[in-house]
Formats: structure tokens, C-alpha cells, sequence
């Protein structure tokens, strides 16, 4: 994977060197300015197939770790967003429930 890296780096500091090469003749040459552009277009390709293909090695491992991992870990805050809104209802059962109580002691009283 480094070896893919340093590749690209190397690709890219070649490719910023021709942009600066093209600018800096500015009109000169059209049939090798758009060679030139063909070889920038051609690198560049590259560059983004090498960048899948190392993304692509990456991602069995990710896939891994993710069926790996315990889901409290991968997903920790719907775990305790659900806590809170069941608390949050338990609660609510309660306080009716009290207020029932209530409710009942006072019609008694009367």
C-alpha cells in the first residue's frame, strides 16, 4: 500500500510540474499543449484507479472489524437515545399512575 502512495505522489508532483509547464507557456504550440493536456488527463486516470483499488484493499477490513465489533461499540448513541425515551415513557406511566392514586385517595376523602 505505501508503494501505491509514494506512486501516486510521484504522479502527482509530475503532474503539478506539467500544469505549471502549460501555464507557463500560455498558447505556444497548440498541438503540444493538447498532447500534454492528454498526458495530464491520462495520469490523472491513474491516479484515481490506484486510489480505488487501495480503497478497495481497505475495505475488507473494515467489513471485518465492523461484524467484529459488539454493536454498543459501532452504535452507541440509538442504544441510549432508545434508554432515555423508554425511561422518559416509564416515567410518564408513573407520574399517571400517581395521579390515579391520587385521584382515587381523593374521591375517597369525600
Amino acid at each position: 500500500m505505501l508503494n501505491n502512495m509514494s506512486f501516486m505522489e510521484q504522479k502527482i508532483h509530475e503532474l503539478q510540474g506539467l500544469v505549471h509547464l502549460i501555464v507557463g507557456r500560455n498558447g505556444q504550440y497548440q498541438d503540444e499543449l493538447v498532447a500534454q493536456q492528454q498526458l495530464i488527463t491520462t495520469d490523472l486516470t491513474s491516479i484515481i484507479i490506484q486510489l480505488i483499488s487501495t480503497t478497495a484493499s481497505l475495505l475488507p477490513s473494515v467489513k471485518h472489524n465492523m461484524c467484529t465489533a459488539p454493536s454498543s461499540a459501532m452504535f452507541p448513541y440509538p442504544r441510549e437515545a432508545n434508554n432515555v425515551a423508554s425511561q422518559t415513557q416509564s416515567e410518564r406511566e408513573e407520574a399517571h399512575e400517581m395521579k390515579n392514586k391520587d385521584d382515587a385517595e381523593e374521591g375517597e376523602k369525600r
